[in-house]
C-alpha cells in the first residue's frame, strides 16, 4: 500500500520522525485554514506515545467514527495484558497440579 500510494498517504519508519512530519503537515493545514486537522490518538507530552503504543496514527479531519474508528484510540495490547497473564498463570498452576496429581495419587507413577 505504501509503494503504490501516489499520494504518501501510508508512510514507515522511525517513530519519533513520524510523528514529527505528522505534527508539522497538521501545522501546514492548519495554515492553510484546515483548522479541523488533527492526528487521531495523538498524546499530549513530547515523547508520549501515540495511542497508548497503537504503534499507528492517523491525520484527519473528520471524526474518526466517520473512518470506522472507535471515538478514543486505545491499543488493544492494553485492554487484554490482564486476562492474558490470568490465563497464562491459570495455565501454568493446572500443568503443575496435573504433573503433581501424576506422581502422587496411587497408580499414577510405574516403576
Amino acid at each position: 500500500c505504501a509503494k503504490a500510494c501516489p499520494t504518501d498517504s501510508i508512510q514507515f519508519g522511525p517513530y519519533e520522525e513520524l510523528v514529527e512530519r505528522a505534527k508539522g503537515r497538521v501545522a501546514e493545514l492548519h495554515r492553510r485554514g484546515q483548522t479541523d486537522a488533527y492526528l487521531y490518538g495523538a498524546g499530549d507530552e513530547p515523547g508520549e506515545e501515540l495511542a497508548g503504543g497503537l504503534g499507528a496514527f492517523f491525520l484527519l479531519s473528520d471524526p474518526p467514527e466517520r473512518f470506522g474508528l472507535p471515538a478514543q484510540a486505545e491499543s488493544p495490547i492494553q485492554e487484554n495484558v490482564v486476562p492474558a497473564t490470568l490465563a497464562a498463570v491459570g495455565a501454568g498452576v493446572l500443568a503443575a497440579a496435573g504433573v503433581a496429581a501424576a506422581f502422587l495419587l496411587p497408580g499414577g507413577h510405574s516403576r
